[in-house]
This record gives structure tokens, C-alpha cells and sequence, in this order.
């Protein structure tokens, strides 16, 4: 039943978008930007909600390198395919969310060096928190949005979404190209450079401010890294 119940329905996918910030690409050694969006996949086993009452405790499980990377999300609100984009995009957005996208730096770095995917290197558990939902007419402007980082009490990353490389509905646009989006999908937009290592009982958080400095969302983390088992 569960298997036949996968294949005779659309599953929801998350995808994520590569150095779709200049300064980041830049960080990563790449001084031109990608002359079209680099599109991934996280998974859903990846998601960590947000705690119901103070910080949400972040458990990893790794002897890596273990890199943080704060980024804009959207949900697709309804099914979108071949789309060209235009003014109307917005009614395309079931809401908006604030995310880490941590990486495993060792393994993405020896899975590039040999030419293979890395995903195991953006999948593995708990490997997104995320927040609560933002409702899409709370935000006045998803292309003007502070995104800041601080890893007990020091800012290691502040960007604008108005840096991205590949806008919204450009993203929608090229993705729906090539596969059908479906309401409850979730797209992750890039992050802003200052990408760097957590270490465990670090304390972070993450802030989504409209201009006006309303913050929109926070996520607050505590860190618990564990050695993989032998």
C-alpha cells in the first residue's frame, strides 16, 4: 500500500538553488556568476521544525566539517508548470520561510574533486531547520529582505534578497521548465556569502527583517554534534 500510494500520487519535493548570490559564488571560487540557476535537492528527513517554546536543540551526528548557511525559502500554492514569468508571480506563493542549509563541507568537497553528486553532502538528518510559515501578503517586498546570522552573539552572515542572481520568478520559471511544481513544494532561494563551520553548543540566530527592520521570523539553535558511530 505504501509503495503504490508513492507512485500513483505527486510526492513534495524541496530544491535549492547554488551561488545565487554573487559574493558567495565569489567565496566559493567563483568569480562569474552562473549564467543559469544550479538546482539540487534537499530532503524532507532533513527538516527540523521549530521548537514550540524556547531554542530548538540541533543534532547532528558527523565527524566533518559542518558549514551554516542562512537562506530565504518559498512554498509553491499551486500547481505550476511551463510558466513564463510576469507581475501576477505572487498569486504562485503559498507563503514564505527562514532556513539554515548546512553542508557538509569535507564531503561536498571530495564529491566535487572526483566529478559525483553531492548529496549526501546537503541530505543528511536534521540538516535544515526551518520556521514557521510567513503568510506571502505579510511580506512587503521578498525582494528587498535582511537576512542576518550570528553565532553566539556575532554576526558571520548579513545579505538582501535583493542580491540574488535569479529572482523569484525567474526561479519558478526555469524549474517549471523542466519539472512540474505542486502546492506544498518548497524552494530554497541561496545564501549570502560568510559561509563557515558550526561547532557544538554553538548558539545561533538566524533573523528574515523587512526593510522597515520588522523581523518577520528568528530561528534560535543550540548545537549537539556527535561523532558518527565506528
Amino acid at each position: 500500500k505504501i509503495y503504490s500510494s508513492l507512485i500513483r500520487k505527486p510526492q513534495n519535493k524541496i530544491l535549492a538553488v547554488g551561488k545565487n548570490y554573487l559574493d558567495h559564488s565569489i567565496e566559493m571560487g567563483q568569480a562569474v556568476p552562473p549564467s543559469k540557476p544550479i538546482i539540487f535537492s534537499k530532503h524532507f528527513s532533513c527538516v527540523v521544525p521549530p521548537a514550540e517554546e524556547g531554542k530548538t536543540n540541533l543534532e547532528l551526528f558527523t565527524n566533518n566539517c559542518i558549514h551554516h548557511e542562512i537562506e530565504l525559502g518559498f512554498m509553491i500554492g499551486q500547481t505550476v508548470k511551463f510558466y513564463k514569468a510576469d507581475d501576477n508571480w505572487r498569486s504562485l506563493i503559498g507563503g514564505y520561510f527562514l532556513l539554515l542549509d548546512l553542508t557538509d563541507r569535507d564531503m561536498q568537497a571530495d564529491a566535487k574533486k572526483a566529478g559525483l553528486p553531492w548529496t549526501l553532502s546537503k541530505c543528511q538528518d536534521n540538516f535544515m531547520p526551518v520556521s514557521e510559515l510567513i503568510p506571502e501578503e505579510s511580506v512587503l517586498d521578498p525582494h528587498n529582505l535582511d537576512l542576518e546570522l550570528t553565532i553566539n552573539g556575532e554576526v558571520r552572515q548579513k545579505g538582501n534578497t535583493k542580491d540574488l542572481i535569479f529572482n523569484i520568478p525567474y526561479l519558478i520559471e526555469f524549474i517549471s521548465k523542466h519539472m512540474t511544481l505542486y502546492p506544498g513544494d518548497l524552494v530554497i532561494t541561496g545564501t549570502p556569502s560568510g559561509v563557515g563551520p558550526i561547532v557544538t553548543s554553538d548558539e545561533i540566530c538566524a533573523k528574515l527583517k523587512q526593510r522597515d527592520g520588522e523581523v518577520l521570523t528568528q530561528l534560535d539553535l543550540v548545537t549537539t554534534i556527535s561523532s558518527q558511530p565506528e
